[in-house]
């Protein structure tokens, strides 16, 4: 019987032509799945698909919130009502309960950029879209080091250079302190900026269509 299946079996099993019915088996999802071909060249510079999804999906936050506010009235429309809908959503659950009122210059950045990173995160649910954008390393570290140099100035400018250094070191009796000084440097210098980023670049591989199935670790929440 294994002579058989190995007779019957081609000699060179690929992506395209292997399936379940010719001998070759499927294929399992792997890394080769987060591999694309440019969709076109510009000298050295591939224009590849995560690059157009990431690209759509700030189109899509910017075409929405100007259809929905771009007339606004009194008694709001559809898209009126679903633009404040979504702010008042980022507003009161993530800006208010961190920051207070005080927070709500931040409002439009904050906006902005939540829903930017849904879109690019729903892209995985599109049919022939299909791919988490911000699975891509190189699409996180931009908005860590736009979000990181955002938080050292607010910092500096609320308690000054100094005061803001010394915020970081809570009240504690001097034996602590040499060992707490060099943690929460550490927490606020490498951790922070560490932490965020690739967890969220674990999380959303791990949960693209094709690899759910073979996905042997939990995810990063």
């Amino acid at each position: 019987m294994t002579g058989a299946l190995a007779a019957a079996t081609p000699v060179n099993c690929t992506v395209n032509n292997s399936h379940l019915h010719n001998g070759c088996g499927y294929p399992a999802p792997g890394l080769n799945n987060f591999e694309f071909k440019p969709l076109f060249t510009i000298g050295s510079w591939g224009f590849t698909k995560p690059e157009l999804l990431a690209i759509i999906a700030g189109l899509a936050v910017i075409v929405f919130f100007w259809a929905a506010f771009r007339k606004p009235k009194m008694i709001p429309g559809r898209t009126q009502s679903l633009g404040e809908l979504a702010i008042l959503a980022v507003r009161d659950q993530i800006i208010r309960p961190a920051l207070g009122k005080k927070g709500d210059s931040y409002l439009p950045y904050m906006v902005a950029l939540f829903f930017y990173i849904l879109i690019c995160n729903y892209m995985e649910l599109i049919p022939v879209l299909q791919f988490p954008v911000m699975s891509r390393i190189g699409f996180v570290w931009p908005l860590v080091l736009i979000m990181y140099v955002l938080y050292w100035y607010l910092g500096f400018k609320a308690k000054g250079f100094v005061g803001y250094f010394k915020s970081w070191i809570p009240e504690a009796p001097w034996p602590i302190l040499i060992i707490l000084i060099p943690v929460e440097i550490l927490k606020y210098v490498v951790v922070q900026p560490f932490t965020g980023s690739p967890g969220e670049r674990v999380r959303r591989p791990a949960q693209h269509p094709d690899l759910r199935g073979v996905r042997c670790a939990p995810t990063v929440p």
